[in-house]
């Protein structure tokens, strides 16, 4: 509850005593850390030790967040817009998966949710690179949101429907994936970023494109990853929220 406040990089101290059994201590020791707001998600930290940087990107998945009052609450208004009026995840049949997700597209694309390029990350430790990023409360709240913020924000709505779908991340950007079917380990795309200019057909062009591009041109796991909420929870990365 303490840590919900910190919106800025804030100074704090750890405060470290080692004592043995007879209540002797035997290290006590105070260190300055940096607390990161609580809206930076950390992609990269710096090893001291060897100073290789190391992948923290998985820990994006505790930004989707499908159990958070506002989406459950959003999700009412994007059965509206399903054809049989309900979000049943991978139940039903396969063809019905691609129209629920349309459902959650329409309904964020008529609540009014604009593209703001808001990147800018205040991480005072230069062993460290991070990414500002909003909760999906609080795009909905705020109707704005960038590539990232969009993404986790449709991927709530996804998990919170039982569906699987992943946080695609590549150089400078990141996009939404879903799998088609339940544990069939193929994936649909779709370009977070149009939700305020484009179809459902083209965001989902757009993402596919840009995926194909990067997957036919031998793309590592470094450079292309998909980040499947499924696996990532599996880690235990939980919500924030």
């Amino acid at each position: 509850d303490r840590l919900v406040s910190v919106t800025e990089g804030t100074r704090a101290t750890v405060n470290v005593e080692v004592q043995d059994l007879d209540a002797r201590t035997e290290i006590h020791r105070t260190v300055p850390v940096w607390l990161l707001a609580r809206t930076t998600a950390p992609l990269y930290v710096q090893d001291p030790s060897s100073g290789n940087w190391l992948d923290v990107t998985r820990y994006l998945g505790a930004f989707v967040t499908p159990h958070a009052p506002s989406i459950m609450r959003f999700l009412r208004s994007a059965a509206d817009k399903h054809p049989q009026k309900h979000l049943v995840g991978y139940q039903g049949d396969e063809e019905e998966v691609a129209s629920q997700v349309r459902a959650v597209y329409e309904t964020l694309a008529g609540s009014g949710i604009t593209y703001v390029n808001s990147i800018i990350d205040f991480t005072p430790d230069s062993g460290s690179a991070g990414q500002h990023i909003r909760l999906p409360r609080e795009s909905i709240e705020n109707t704005s949101a960038n590539c990232i913020d969009g993404t986790v924000l449709m991927a709530s709505l996804l998990e919170a429907i039982s569906l699987n779908p992943a946080i695609v991340i590549m150089p400078g950007h990141a996009f939404l994936a879903w799998e088609t079917w339940r544990s069939n380990d193929t994936w649909r795309y779709l370009e977070t970023t149009m939700i305020a200019t484009g179809t459902f057909e083209q965001a989902c062009t757009r993402g596919d494109q840009t995926a194909a591009k990067w997957l036919a041109s031998g793309a590592d796991q470094a450079t292309f990853k998909r980040l499947s909420l499924r696996d990532l929870r599996a880690q235990g990365i939980t919500p924030l929220e």
